[in-house]
Formats: structure tokens, C-alpha cells, sequence
């Protein structure tokens, strides 16, 4: 018995899902270790302006980075054919 063309998935979907698992991955493990590099920074007991402000922009800038990233995600979700079950 042949399967069905619209139940085999084809190359370029394959490829798809292959890319959008790998740069998930790649997302949350850059994400991961960035939080790790910030929750592991020795705190001073009176840390400078600058030193306290630098913290911060970094804090934003991860956050961004992470939106940014959960945004690209699911835009290419949305190209995706839908899947079969």
C-alpha cells in the first residue's frame, strides 16, 4: 500500500522543522547562558553608578534579545504548513 502524497511530509518541510528545532535550541541555550552570566556576577556591596547602570541596560538588552527571538520563531512557525496527525 502506497501512503498517500499529502501524509508524507516533503523535503523542504522536513528541512522546516529541522531549522526552526535547531535555532530554538540555539535561542535558549544562548538565552540560558546569558542569564546564568548575569545571575553569577559577584554583586559589590556599593556597586558604582555605572557599574549598577550597565547591569541594567544589560538586563534589557537580554530581555529584548529574547522577544526578538520568540518573535522570529513564531513568524516562521506561521510559514509552515500545518501538521498532520
Amino acid at each position: 500500500m502506497q501512503i498517500p502524497k499529502y501524509w508524507s511530509k516533503s523535503e523542504k518541510e522536513k528541512n522546516n522543522e529541522l531549522f526552526i528545532t535547531r535555532t530554538l535550541h540555539s535561542m535558549e541555550t544562548f538565552a540560558s547562558g546569558l542569564v546564568t552570566k548575569i545571575k553569577c556576577q559577584p554583586e559589590q556591596k556599593r556597586p558604582l553608578p555605572q557599574t549598577r547602570r550597565a547591569h541594567e541596560q544589560l538586563h534589557e538588552l537580554v530581555e529584548a534579545i529574547v522577544l526578538h527571538m520568540v518573535s522570529l520563531t513564531e513568524e516562521a512557525g506561521r510559514h509552515l504548513p500545518p501538521l498532520i496527525t
